[in-house]
């Protein structure tokens, strides 16, 4: 958020100065307006997913139950990303779904959290590589896993990764673009199913993301009409 709002502050500066002129630019204004739009977008959008994500936390109507293909899900989950942004490097994205799973979810959330699994996935990945994406039924559970031979995590970041606006080692390091919401928005989702996530990963080998969420809801939540 800080960066963001850097960001902004420069762009006022700029604009500032560039009126206190005896002759002012107008394409150059133009310019800076534009940007200083855009910024303002980008920091709105920024407010939107987190606050959004965090309301999973004490809203216990944020989270609309009806019943959900997993498969199905993941799927159009995986066409969307090949559809929108085909993966950079030669990426690929294999999904395995043998078993079909049915439970009761909310589809936007559960979705989201399968999507920030493979984005993040995607953004460490070795150019050429494949991220595998498997779904199965484990007793009264549905288990989706994310598995990747990227960087890695550092030991000691595994719970850090899940919080707000923090990135990783990696992350600093490769300089990958994004505002550490991603991993957030999936853990948020996946606790408000009453599920959770697990990570084993080794740096330089990849990791493996592991989402579990039951196949009904919470005893507390309002089961769909």
């Amino acid at each position: 958020m800080r960066n963001r709002l850097t960001v902004v502050k420069g762009y006022s500066q700029l604009l500032e100065r560039l009126t206190n002129q005896p002759e002012v630019d107008v394409m150059r204004a133009g310019a800076y307006c534009a940007a200083l739009t855009q910024e303002i977008a980008l920091f709105e959008q920024l407010l939107e997913q987190y606050f959004a994500a965090a309301r999973l936390q004490w809203d216990d109507a944020a989270i609309d139950w009806h019943a959900v293909d997993l498969g199905r899900l993941a799927q159009q989950v995986v066409t969307r990303f090949a559809a929108s942004s085909p993966p950079r490097g030669g990426r690929s994205l294999h999904l395995d779904t043998r078993d079909e799973i049915h439970g009761i979810w909310d589809y936007h959330w559960l979705g989201e959290a399968v999507a920030a699994l493979i984005s993040n996935a995607l953004t460490y990945s070795p150019d050429g590589s494949e991220v595998q994406l498997t779904v199965r039924r484990q007793n009264d559970h549905a288990l989706l896993v994310v598995t990747d031979t990227g960087s890695g995590v550092v030991a000691g970041e595994e719970e850090q990764i899940f919080e707000p606006f923090e990135r990783g080692a990696a992350a600093r390091q490769q300089g990958a673009r994004g505002w550490g919401l991603g991993l957030f928005i999936a853990s948020q989702a996946v606790v408000a199913h009453g599920g959770w996530l697990e990570i084993e990963s080794e740096p330089g080998r990849g990791s493996e993301f592991s989402m579990h969420v039951p196949l009904l809801p919470p005893a507390a939540a309002p089961l769909p009409a």
